[in-house]
């Protein structure tokens, strides 16, 4: 067991904050995990796409996952779908199939990328039926890594959360349970624990949870 304390008196201009951390993660008294994501109730299902730790994979890699989803999303019970990859490039085929994905009934969240201002977003978050996901920072504003454009694309759709490069806030978010550090050789100490990460990649599971409790209303009614 141990204990961590977290202030930031000044924090953002006029949002101060505190916190503490238990390991392992317990209730906080309203019955929730420490770390409440946006959609808590929902469960997930991962497709894995890439083999290794390299980050890249190949076009037809992510298109089979995206056509995975859309086979097995009664199997599955799927509501909504979200992927995070980086990309500059365009791509006709790969912009189709993230379309297919919508077409097919499933809200489909894609991150802008982390590359501007040195490029702008590429496939297959240039996809007209996707919701393209740029990055905020501590004061609401977007960050100045989160990718846009190109000009009349309309892209991003919406902005969430992603973290500040600039004064290393970060996004908690659950853990792989590969290891505890950004090499493999590093071992894992804690199961099931947490890790802090930055980027467009934190920023669209925060739209695909809403979207996800959106859908939850819908259904209720």
């Amino acid at each position: 067991m141990w204990q961590a304390w977290g202030c930031n008196p000044g924090g953002s201009p006029n949002r101060p904050f505190s916190i503490k951390e238990t390991y392992p993660y317990s209730a906080v008294g309203d019955g929730d995990n420490l770390f409440r994501g946006v959609a808590p109730d929902y469960r997930l299902t991962g497709v894995k796409i890439f083999a290794g730790a390299s980050g890249s994979t190949a076009t037809s890699e992510l298109i089979e996952a995206m056509d995975w989803v859309i086979a097995n999303k009664l199997t599955y019970r799927i509501k909504v779908a979200t992927m995070s990859v980086g990309s500059s490039a365009t791509s006709t085929t790969l912009r189709n199939a993230a379309n297919n994905v919508v077409a097919n009934g499933i809200p489909f969240t894609l991150s802008a990328g982390n590359d501007f201002p040195s490029s702008t977003i590429g496939d297959p978050a240039l996809a007209e039926k996707a919701i393209t996901v740029g990055a905020t920072n501590d004061d609401d504003q977007m960050t100045d890594y989160s990718s846009n454009g190109p000009a009349d694309s309309g892209k991003p759709d919406v902005v969430a959360p992603g973290g500040s490069f600039n004064v290393k806030t970060a996004i908690t978010a659950a853990d792989t349970n590969d290891d505890d550090a950004e090499v493999q050789s590093f071992p894992d100490y804690n199961r099931n624990d947490y890790q802090n990460l930055m980027g467009t990649s934190m920023a669209t599971p925060h739209v695909g949870g809403a979207a996800a409790l959106v859908i939850q209303a819908l259904e209720s009614h």
